[in-house]
């Protein structure tokens, strides 16, 4: 009775409520009670793949039938996939990375005498798929030889690394680096420079030579130093850059005897003055 009470005060100042009420429960009373008491049974889902993670690309065929150092990599589109990172071997070393992004093929060039071996995988919100095959290409002409990191001296670059390059070579001078940022530094020809006899520079000359500073995120790397000559030895090596740390490189090309004796002319990195 009480609760009776209640509702008419409650409708005598809300009517809107009322009508609410009411239009709400007409269905209920058209509703006929069912001849036969029916169970339905729900069956889970089985999914094949989960957590959800992209399916393995697959590396296609190198064409590099003249075999020097530019040739594209490409791969099929992977189910699932937001993203794909390349890796690449040189010889028997380690793995590093060559690619980064949402692409299905890169174009690699620069790349020294050698074998290059290469296999990519897919990543979307949901982790890393699997590797695909690897496949193999190589690339002829004069095995490089092998350039150290240089040291570091102490910069606030934010976390940073920073490589500081100077090009002393009458020729385009590239860096190649695979690792934790893929990247190309590229310097112009130094138009006052000439290729050195016997000996180098005490210290590599800055005045009037292109210069070019790198941000890379810390981590290691491998890098291919290479000239636009293709005749000129060039270089390659395994860098652990560190962050806020600059490493300050200067390359000029050397030729080790007169023309006439069938001299070898070789990519040299030196000091910094």
């Amino acid at each position: 009775m009480k609760r009776a009470v209640r509702f008419v005060r409650i409708a005598r100042y809300f009517p809107d409520l009322l009508v609410v009420m009411i239009l709400c429960l007409l269905p209920l009373a058209s509703m006929t009670p069912p001849a036969r008491a029916q169970t339905t049974l729900y069956l889970p889902i089985l999914l094949r793949a989960w957590p959800p993670l992209p399916e393995a690309p697959a590396l296609l065929p190198i064409d590099n039938g003249d075999g020097d150092g530019s040739y594209v990599v490409r791969w099929n589109t992977a189910a699932r996939a937001d993203s794909y990172e390349l890796q690449e071997k040189y010889q028997t070393q380690d793995w590093f990375g060559a690619y980064l992004g949402t692409g299905t093929q890169v174009d690699l060039s620069n790349r020294p005498a050698g074998q290059y071996t290469y296999r990519c995988r897919a990543t979307n919100s949901w982790g890393e798929g699997g590797w695909s095959n690897e496949v193999g290409v190589t690339v002829q002409g004069t095995p490089p030889g092998n350039v150290s990191r240089p040291s570091c001296t102490h910069v606030n670059a934010g976390g940073k690394s920073v490589v500081r390059v100077v090009n002393d070579c009458p020729y385009v001078l590239y860096l190649d680096f695979t690792g934790t940022q893929p990247l190309t530094m590229e310097l112009p020809k130094c138009d006052v420079c000439s290729v050195y006899s016997f000996m180098g520079p005490i210290f590599c000359p800055t005045t009037n030579r292109p210069q070019q500073d790198q941000q890379l995120e810390p981590g290691n790397y491998r890098v291919f130093v290479t000239v636009s000559d293709p005749s000129v030895r060039p270089y390659t090596g395994q860098w652990t850059l560190e962050g806020d740390c600059r490493y300050f490189m200067c390359f000029y090309v050397l030729r080790s005897a007169p023309p006439e004796r069938r001299s070898r002319t070789d990519l040299v990195a030196g000091p910094c003055n």
